[in-house]
């Protein structure tokens, strides 16, 4: 059997402690260094992440990470640096496959084949949500260019890729995410009032802004439920000021945790919110629908993919649709425990094992 050595650096590992880009590389890398027909080269360099791939060195081909704590301001000086040291340990790795994590390519003149997965396509449908400066569309472009196969993570993401990029649709491979978070087994709940839930990021394009003015403006809900914000970063003191301006500083909540935490915060929701204008993926709703909440979630960009028939729809720029359809998965119980059945059933079609295995053919393709 002939082996086949595949190459991943550390730009997702450097950049995020938790997150669905380093997630989704822990879970088929985990599945593909325990093939015997693969040998994994894997540089974490100077890594803040937290998913624990350094847990599996015994069982790759060449291993380099150290973990340090995140400084402020520093982002910039540890990617220098890891870039230095990364090109002996490619160089040493004699890789087939040059997987890279982000759009970087920090890989100089690698003689092999090259995979890029492209996410979303945020930084140019919605530029104005980042900074002049941010290279992630120029890195992307050039990324593009230079893959010898590309994988999406969703057919709404290939279609922006084709539409906006010109990409020939037979370069890309559409392979679809799946769930990490288990149920709690905690059959209480540790919160002990009702709550609409929000899992996340909150600014840009994730929306949260039309789900809290929704919620203020609908007495009879926040008078019955709080608002609970988990992850995504402690309340700025913008976002405390608007809250207190509004009496809502006992009413909606930042909670942050573990994934032990997130499945009991799931399970015991009244419903869970995704507001977002655009998504590649997203893995929240599924994580959801794994632990029995119903889903409630915006209409555009791969959600509707995700989600299937297993969740309630509302418009992302309208505050009466989702005011509208908040009321009604609240109030008709009926609906809302229908909900709950479908998405049992709709986050069964996607899993890591069925993602790393369609990964692994691609690499044997290539």
């Amino acid at each position: 059997m002939t082996t086949m050595n595949i190459l991943f650096d550390y730009q997702a590992f450097s950049m995020q402690r938790y997150g669905g880009i380093s997630r989704y590389f822990y879970e088929f890398i985990s599945r593909l260094c325990k093939e015997e027909e693969f040998a994994i080269s894997i540089f974490l360099g100077l890594y803040i992440n937290e998913y624990g791939l350094a847990g599996y060195r015994h069982d790759y081909a060449r291993f380099c990470g150290v973990k340090h704590r995140h400084i402020p301001r520093t982002v910039r000086a540890f990617d220098i640096l890891n870039k230095l040291l990364f090109a002996p340990f490619l160089r040493a790795s004699h890789a087939n496959i040059y997987h890279q994590t982000y759009y970087a390519d920090v890989s100089g003149a690698f003689p092999g084949k090259r995979v890029l997965t492209v996410y979303d396509m945020i930084h140019e449908l919605y530029p104005h949500y980042f900074l002049k400066r941010d290279q992630t569309s120029r890195n992307k472009k050039k990324s593009i260019q230079h893959a010898d196969a590309i994988i999406c993570i969703s057919e709404a993401t290939k279609k922006d890729l084709v539409r906006l990029c010109g990409v020939p649709k037979e370069r890309i491979r559409v392979i679809y995410l799946g769930n990490s978070l288990a149920p709690s087994h905690e059959s209480r709940s540790l919160i002990g009032t009702p709550y609409i839930l929000y899992v996340g990021d909150r600014g840009a394009h994730k929306n949260f802004s039309l789900l809290r003015e929704t919620y203020t403006a609908t007495r009879h809900i926040n008078s019955t439920y709080s608002l609970v914000c988990f992850g995504g970063g402690a309340f700025s003191r913008e976002e405390r000021s608007i809250l207190r301006s509004e009496g809502l500083e006992q009413k909606v909540l930042f909670i942050p945790g573990n994934d032990q935490l997130l499945a009991n915060i799931y399970q015991h929701a009244a419903v869970f919110v995704y507001p977002s204008l655009y998504e590649g993926f997203g893995i929240p709703p599924l994580e959801a629908m794994s632990c029995g909440c119903a889903v409630l979630a915006s209409n555009t960009s791969s959600i509707p993919e995700v989600v299937g028939n297993a969740g309630g729809y509302f418009d992302p720029t309208s505050r009466d649709d989702l005011a509208f359809q908040l009321n009604r998965i609240l109030r008709d119980d009926s609906f809302r425990n229908e909900l709950i059945a479908r998405g049992y059933e709709q986050e069964k079609k996607f899993s890591w094992d069925r993602c790393a295995k369609e990964t692994m053919l691609l690499y044997q393709q290539v």
